[in-house]
C-alpha cells in the first residue's frame, strides 16, 4: 500500500521501498549499492526481483510483470 495524507503542516517524504506481486514480496529494506542509480524518493533494492523478471519461467514472473506494468501506467492501482 502506498498512501499519503495531505501534509499541510508537515513535509511528508515517502520512499518506495517494498511491494507485493502475487504471493511474493519484493524489497529488502536495505540500502541499494552506491553505484545503483535511482529516482528521487526511491530506496528500493532486491536482487531477487531482477532474477524473477529476467527469467520468464521463474516463479511469480507473470505477476511481477503485471504489477510493474500497472505501477508504471497507473498510480492508483488496486489489484484484486
Amino acid at each position: 500500500m502506498f498512501s499519503d495524507k495531505t501534509g499541510t503542516l508537515t513535509c511528508n517524504v515517502m520512499e518506495f521501498k517494498k511491494f507485493q506481486a502475487g504471493v511474493k514480496g519484493y524489497g529488502t529494506g536495505e540500502q541499494p549499492p552506491p553505484d545503483m542509480v535511482q529516482e528521487d524518493n526511491v530506496n528500493f533494492y532486491d536482487p531477487d526481483m531482477e532474477a524473477d523478471l529476467a527469467a520468464q519461467d521463474r516463479f511469480n514472473h507473470d505477476e511481477l510483470v503485471r504489477v510493474l506494468m500497472f505501477l508504471g501506467l497507473c498510480h492508483t492501482i488496486v489489484i484484486d
